[in-house]
């Protein structure tokens, strides 16, 4: 099975080292850390950048960093080699299905008796 994700990270200017994370040290100081590692990268998804596209560009602006889009595809297989199948997600509450619950809401609306 093969996933595709798209990631943002910010890659120093100068360096070419990828930002890992950083902290606000007080009025106009702050402190941070980088990687050579992309896989250790701190990222954002593409989604979250595009609804904080122009707070996260001044951000890499002040830091000295370009920004990336990283477009990664994985192959999901089992330790045996065979691929790894999608998995649906079931939505449940408190262990039982969506069907089931409305099932029982039906149930207790005298739903199930209707039309006799």
């Amino acid at each position: 099975m093969k996933k595709s994700e798209k990631y943002i990270v910010f890659r120093n200017k100068e360096s070419g080292a990828y930002l890992v994370d950083y902290k606000i040290q007080g009025t106009l100081a702050y402190e941070s850390n980088y990687t050579w590692d992309i896989k250790r990268a701190a990222l954002i998804s593409f989604e979250a950048f595009e609804e904080q596209r122009k707070q996260m560009k001044l951000l890499a602006k002040t830091m000295g960093c370009e920004i990336l889009v990283v477009e990664a595809t994985y192959n999901l297989k089992h330790l045996n080699g065979e691929d790894a199948k999608e998995i649906e997600k079931e939505h449940t509450v408190n262990g039982k299905s969506l069907v089931d619950l409305l099932h029982e809401v039906g149930i207790k609306m005298g739903l199930d008796k209707a039309g006799e």
